[in-house]
């Protein structure tokens, strides 16, 4: 009962958080901060998602093991007309929760943020660290194929790069099929690794307006896997 209650909870607090920026509404305020013009707005593109990881993956760690989470991302404004992408994420599992989010300026091609998430770069999957993260996308126009890299610094040393990518496979009866793939390896970490990653995942669309989302991941990290391990996740979306 009482991780039921610190689950209803957290729950609140992101709900919370989602109604406190929407106090941003009517009307657009001009920040000045380190020279950078930031207009903080009334939330647009809220998603809200709900669900269940059998095991959750981060940098290609699992850090929680039969976790339920709920998250919710949005744009809450622009800076020199790039939006500024921001969410929060709440994870009930096992053994540990956690509870993050991220905030950052997204380009057309290049995204630059800030992250609270679990890492491995003291060797400890429990503590929230900062992490200051920078990523590149670019459609080559192949296929319907995004290709993405991304690099991550984490507070007290230590960092890691991945590549990624991802394309549609099939689209009937209502269902969306895409597939990725990622690769990626740290550095100065406590115990560096590299990861191997592949995923199905399927999207389908309710008449109420909400998703249904599933997916399957074949992982293979070095540390925790002998060989390639699969994992499933579950949950509900709905937007905003």
């Amino acid at each position: 009962m009482k991780k039921n209650n610190k689950t209803l909870s957290m729950v609140a607090i992101v709900t919370s958080i989602l109604f406190a920026l929407c106090g941003f509404a009517n009307g657009s305020y001009k920040v000045p901060v380190l020279g950078w013009d930031l207009h903080p707005e009334q939330p647009i593109d809220i998603s809200v998602d709900a669900g269940l990881f059998e095991k959750r993956v981060d940098r290609g760690l699992f850090t929680h093991t039969d976790a339920f989470f709920v998250k919710s991302d949005a744009t809450i404004g622009s800076a020199y007309d790039s939006p500024i992408v921001a969410g929060v994420e709440f994870v009930n599992g096992e053994n540990e929760n956690f509870f993050g989010g991220y905030a950052g300026i997204a380009g057309d091609n290049l995204y630059v943020g800030t992250r609270l998430g679990t890492n491995a770069a003291d060797g400890d999957l429990t503590d929230i660290d900062i992490e200051l993260n920078v990523g590149y996308f670019y459609n080559p126009d192949f296929y319907g194929v995004t290709l993405a890299a991304e690099v991550n610094l984490v507070s007290g040393g230590g960092f890691d790069f991945a590549v990624s990518a991802d394309r549609p496979i099939i689209s009937a009866f209502g269902v969306d099929v895409t597939g990725s793939v990622e690769v990626g390896k740290t550095w100065d970490y406590a115990q560096d690794y590299e990861w191997v990653s592949g995923s199905i995942n399927c999207v389908y669309a309710l008449p109420t307006g909400a998703n249904v989302f599933g997916g399957v991941s074949l992982i293979d990290n070095e540390v925790q896997t002998d060989g390639f391990e699969s994992v499933f996740q579950i949950g509900l979306q709905h937007l905003f």
